[in-house]
């Protein structure tokens, strides 16, 4: 799934191995690391920003599912 957003532009799959995880790429940095901030907000934990040389998205982080679902929806909820 793509999202376009006012913080950038990501691109989030299920995890390869777990249905449980999903994993969430973006091609610059600062626009995952704004969605990290979110995760990390709802999770209560850091999730770390990965590099990555696979691909045209050369930066990822892996979060739970739910994670990242609540941090979708609140991104739908403040659209104005």
């Amino acid at each position: 799934m793509w999202i376009f957003s006012k913080s950038g532009h990501l691109s989030i799959g299920q995890h390869a191995n777990d249905s449980d995880l999903m994993v969430v790429h973006a091609q610059v940095r600062e626009e995952l690391e704004s969605f990290v901030a979110l995760l990390d907000e709802i999770g209560g934990q850091t999730h770390e920003v990965q590099e990555t040389v696979e691909g045209d998205y050369h930066h990822l982080v892996v979060a739970r599912r739910a994670i990242v679902a609540e941090a979708v929806r609140r991104m739908v909820s403040a659209i104005d």
